[in-house]
């Protein structure tokens, strides 16, 4: 199991739940702690909540792979699920534009990845 294959995985279960505006950085060479962010937006909590449980499920599934930590589930603007070299942050557009992590590691090339047709 690739930390690329969890972060395309992670980015299409964010799509299957309507997330948008999905992004993967590849941070590894600008981090030692890190290989890659997901980078996702949502509209509420209730819709951040769906796209948590869908990208564990999904790891769980696909890798056997469980998260190390899951951040902000009560109430935050600003999500995220520590799966060790991969980040996925799910954020409501405010926080989003607030924080610009695309530009804070913009440095850091961005993966393509294609969403499921449903």
């Amino acid at each position: 199991m690739e930390a690329l294959d969890i972060a395309l995985e992670a980015a299409k279960a964010a799509d299957r739940k309507k997330a948008y505006d999905i992004k993967i950085l590849e941070v590894g060479k600008l981090s030692d702690s890190f290989d890659y962010f997901v980078i996702a937006s949502v509209n509420n909590d209730r819709q951040a909540d769906a796209v948590i449980d869908e990208v564990e499920n999904k790891m769980r599934e696909s890798y056997a792979v469980r998260p190390l930590a899951i951040e902000g589930r009560r109430v935050s603007q600003w999500k995220l699920i520590d799966f060790g070299s991969v980040m996925v942050h799910i954020f409501d557009e405010e926080t989003r534009d607030f924080y610009r992590l695309e530009k804070l590691w913009g440095d850091a090339p961005q993966i393509a990845f294609e969403a499921e047709l449903i």
